[in-house]
């Protein structure tokens, strides 16, 4: 389940590399272009409501880590500590409404294909968004 995940809140997908991940999942998830178009739609739908929930997630770990480094009291850790679980159970139930979206929307084939793929679809698109960000760092 934890692959599952990934694919649809690790892969940020920038506007250009859509094409990319739409192709990558018509490809591994034996899809047609419709409906990959329709899986990537959804995705993005879900990206804006989990991203920035991701980022204040990530700012969180960063202070409570600044916090435990330095001199902090309990009531400011177990703020933190009860801001991260919050973060956490948000980010779980919109992951979970994604894949319900996803399956509602799919033919049951077409949906058991794109969750058994979907963990080789995240390392490709991964892969590519780090070739894409090498080739422009140079």
């Amino acid at each position: 389940m934890r692959a599952i995940v990934l694919l649809l809140a690790l892969a940020p997908v920038a506007r250009a590399d859509e094409s990319f991940a739409v192709q990558t999942m018509a490809k591994k998830a034996r899809l047609d272009r419709v409906t990959a178009d329709k899986v990537q739609s959804i995705v993005e739908q879900y990206r804006t409501k989990i991203d920035p929930i991701r980022h204040e997630d990530r700012d969180l770990m960063r202070t409570l880590r600044g916090q435990l480094a330095g001199k902090s009291d309990d009531k400011t850790l177990a703020r933190l500590s009860d801001q991260l679980i919050h973060n956490r159970a948000k980010l779980q139930e919109l992951r979970s409404e994604r894949l319900t979206t996803l399956k509602k929307a799919l033919p049951a084939p077409a949906f058991a294909r794109l969750l058994l793929a979907m963990p080789g679809i995240d390392r490709a698109i991964f892969r590519h968004s780090v070739q894409q960000q090498r080739g422009s760092d140079s």
